[in-house]
């Protein structure tokens, strides 16, 4: 575990702290904390950990400071959605394992399809695609559907089985150079976005397409910023400093309104970039 001291998204040494706290399961899993309940003579509670939540003035971008290390954020995405991850987590959060369950549903892969692939469509010609990677895409089930043909790749560490026609790989050496990679919903849990981007530009030639996705989330309407599952909180301008940080073109951007099919609807910031 680090401790950030700079903005992690674009590098900016013009932040502001407040304070912020690391989900029940979330600590649980990082600190490797048993699996247990306090009584503060009101009630029973789950131990609280604590984190500076750090804004950047310069793009926007919400984080902790306390940033995980790789094996620390192996440990909180092992068995991602599977059976003992669902028992962990609703230990903390009863009721869970349904919502888990439509999350690995094909309502949520179909919605998350439609809206990249509306998105996508008039921007790129997939018969010009025939290399594809999916950086930390889970299963590969994220892959837009438009790209009906050429050679399917998934980089991910959550150790989960991916669908028929992708191939999973834990080296991107394996990869090679590819013409189109897709970050969907990744860079805000990963402890250095930048370092990412770099891992995928690494896949990239001059001609390549990349696809960033991540929610758009609003941490200023509470006291304290709760750091769930996410630990990074993006606006579409610290999104464009990312890209453009990354040696990339950015050549549109969209805000989609997401349905899970359980809770609230949200938001998320799409982004499509190239390197010319």
């Amino acid at each position: 575990m680090k401790l950030a001291q700079h903005c992690v998204v674009c590098g900016s040494h013009n932040i502001t702290k407040k304070l912020g706290l690391f989900a029940p399961f979330m600590a649980s899993r990082l600190f490797e904390l048993p699996l247990l309940k306090v009584n503060d003579g009101t009630g029973d509670r789950f131990l609280d950990v604590f984190t500076n939540a750090i804004w950047c003035n310069d793009c926007g971008a919400v984080f902790s400071q306390m940033r995980p290390d790789p094996d620390e954020l192996a440990r909180v995405y092992e068995d991602y959605r599977g059976p003992e991850y669902n028992r962990v987590r609703s230990f903390f959060e009863p009721g869970y394992e349904r919502w888990a369950g439509i999350m690995n549903s094909d309502m949520e892969w179909i919605n998350r399809q439609s809206l990249s692939c509306s998105f996508l469509q008039d921007s790129i010609d997939p018969s010009q695609i025939s290399r594809i990677l999916d950086y930390g895409g889970d299963k590969g089930q994220f892959i837009p559907k438009i790209f009906t043909s050429g050679e399917k790749f998934v980089y991910d560490i959550s150790g989960v089985g991916v669908v028929d026609g992708v191939r999973i790989v834990n080296d991107l050496a394996e990869v090679g150079k590819v013409d189109f990679a897709m970050a969907s919903n990744v860079l805000e849990h990963v402890s250095y976005p930048q370092e990412i981007m770099a891992d995928i530009v690494s896949t990239c030639r001059p001609g390549t397409y990349v696809f960033i996705d991540v929610p758009q989330e609003d941490p200023a309407k509470t006291w304290v910023v709760d750091f769930h599952e996410h630990i990074n909180f993006f606006t579409p301008h610290s999104v464009h400093r990312l890209i453009e940080q990354a040696g990339l073109k950015v050549l549109k951007m969209a805000i989609a309104e997401t349905d899970h099919g359980v809770g609230p609807k949200g938001k998320s910031i799409f982004a499509l970039a190239r390197m010319d």
